[in-house]
């Protein structure tokens, strides 16, 4: 990993256009790459379980940057009604720790996928999927709502937290780790 990685906070919904204007005018120099982190979530409507994806940080957009300074003159560039040199909450750097957590977790896809697991005499244990090994990440899972909710002592620094993880009941009675949810 040579790049640091910021998170660009976008105005609400606006973060494919913000994506696409960054891939357009930031050249190679400044980024090594633009991108948007989703996840899979399990949803049930019309009587059955869908799979969908949807973003895991919304209205955020990741640069892979180079040269922060460099990086906050282009922008300033493109978007010259928004000061990033003043407003540090719309520019913000992911420690390594985090990019490394988001990294094991999404792997080069940036897509979370679903985990599968099992609860015995409680305690749970993923068989397949990001979350497999990292049972210690899980804090608490609600059956009922089938939700896990990831420590978020592993993602500090990242605004909102990805800490809800959904949890589907598969036939044989296997908990499916599904996908991140913003904290409430």
């Amino acid at each position: 990993m040579d790049g640091i990685w910021y998170m660009l906070h976008c105005p609400k919904d606006s973060e494919r256009k913000i994506l696409h204007l960054c891939r357009e005018n930031l050249n190679e120099n400044l980024i090594k790459d633009v991108f948007v982190f989703s996840c899979e979530r399990m949803k049930r409507y019309q009587g059955a379980w869908h799979l969908e994806k949807r973003s895991l940080f919304p209205d955020c957009i990741f640069l892979d940057g180079r040269d922060p300074d460099s990086l906050t003159a282009a922008l300033t560039r493109i978007f010259p009604h928004t000061s990033f040199t003043e407003r540090a909450d719309v520019l913000t750097p992911v420690s390594r720790e985090e990019q490394e957590a988001l990294r094991e977790l999404a792997g080069n896809t940036y897509c979370i996928s679903m985990s599968k697991g099992v609860i015995r005499e409680g305690v749970t244990y993923v068989t397949e999927g990001p979350l497999k090994g990292k049972e210690q990440w899980i804090r608490k899972i609600d059956r009922h709502k089938r939700l896990a909710l990831l420590d978020a002592k592993f993602f500090p620094d990242i605004s909102p937290i990805p800490s809800l993880w959904t949890v589907e009941k598969d036939n044989a009675g296997e908990w499916i780790v599904a996908s991140i949810k913003e904290h409430p």
